[in-house]
């Protein structure tokens, strides 16, 4: 490749990844409504206000459609996975069984869905995580948790092939977090007697991020990643006196959540993977929780003789010798 063409391919890079970060937002649940907002907690816009109760969100990976729980069965208690577009437009059930569904989570290809429900066992049975298309078909449960406490906070690897979750022992006493593959298969377990309360695997595969609850109620619930290569723990943060509803960055570097810095109310916060520029994204002065970063549109897989100079559906593919 000669030195135009590198420097074309720079410029376009550069613009193209301007334009991807334009596009990804973080959504979050604001006193049961949907919020979308930039990445810096600007353009704060509501999607949902119609007197249903929204929470749970998971905004896909493409940009285009929002996921999350809504209070909508027939019986009390029921909560159902409804999909919208990522303006607030076309609501849509995707589950609509009379259950109690939780937790949705995207695919990396943004073509299914993972959640924890009790349908197979309602109305007050353990739930067991499920996968369904974007459209609402083709359900299948992964897990059997008749005989447990239940499953949840089901996320996707970041190839989709397994699926990551938590699950409390019988008597109570403990969370950990287990995978398995998308398929459905044998699970794995990561995690050895803790109080695990909330997980998001990484985009780039290397990292579980996890809270831990202590077993002291008044104690801080510390923010800690797994490096997926050597199964090593590592602490991020302990300075929020809560945390939940863990999302991360396109890029692997930051992790997005709800907290209480014990201010006495729930805002967005991001900090770096490794601990530093703690940052309040919402300062709202109601309850923000459960944020889910998306419209990254991730990395795509390029022919072995050429490389790519970007990503996703705006992605240009140099050859080695620069005529493409």
């Amino acid at each position: 490749m000669n030195k135009h063409h590198s420097f074309l391919v720079f410029v376009a890079t550069l613009l193209i990844t301007a334009q991807a970060l334009a596009a990804e937002k973080i959504v979050f649940a604001r006193d049961g409504n949907l919020v979308v907002m930039g990445l810096d907690g600007s353009r704060q816009t509501v999607v949902t206000n119609d007197g249903a109760r929204s929470t749970h969100p998971s905004g896909s990976p493409d940009g285009r459609f929002i996921v999350f729980v809504r209070d909508d069965g027939p019986r009390l208690g029921d909560k159902e996975i409804f999909r919208i577009d990522a303006n607030g437009g076309n609501l849509r059930n995707l589950t609509n069984f009379p259950a109690w569904h939780s937790r949705p989570a995207w695919s990396p290809n943004s073509k299914r869905i993972t959640f924890a429900s009790n349908l197979d066992l309602p109305p007050s049975g353990p739930a067991s995580v499920y996968v369904i298309d974007l459209n609402g078909d083709n359900l299948q449960r992964l897990t059997d948790d008749a005989m447990g406490t239940g499953v949840k906070n089901p996320t996707w690897s970041s190839d989709g092939s397994e699926i990551a979750f938590l699950r409390g022992a019988r008597d109570g006493s403990t969370t950990d977090l287990y995978i398995i593959p998308s398929a459905g298969g044998k699970e794995r377990r990561l995690t050895e007697d803790q109080h695990i309360t909330g997980i998001a695997w990484s985009p780039d595969g290397r990292w579980i991020a996890y809270e831990v609850r202590p077993f002291n109620p008044n104690g801080d619930h510390p923010l800690f990643v797994i490096d997926m290569n050597s199964n090593r723990h590592r602490l991020v943060t302990n300075e929020i006196n809560y945390i939940g509803g863990l999302t991360w960055s396109s890029d692997s570097r930051r992790i997005v959540f709800s907290g209480d810095a014990r201010g006495g109310r729930t805002d967005i916060y991001s900090v770096d993977l490794d601990g530093s520029n703690l940052t309040n994204l919402t300062q709202s002065p109601t309850f923000d929780t459960f944020p889910s970063w998306f419209g990254h549109r991730p990395l795509s897989v390029s022919p072995r003789d050429k490389r790519a100079a970007s990503w996703g559906w705006l992605k240009t593919l140099v050859s080695p010798d620069g005529t493409r």
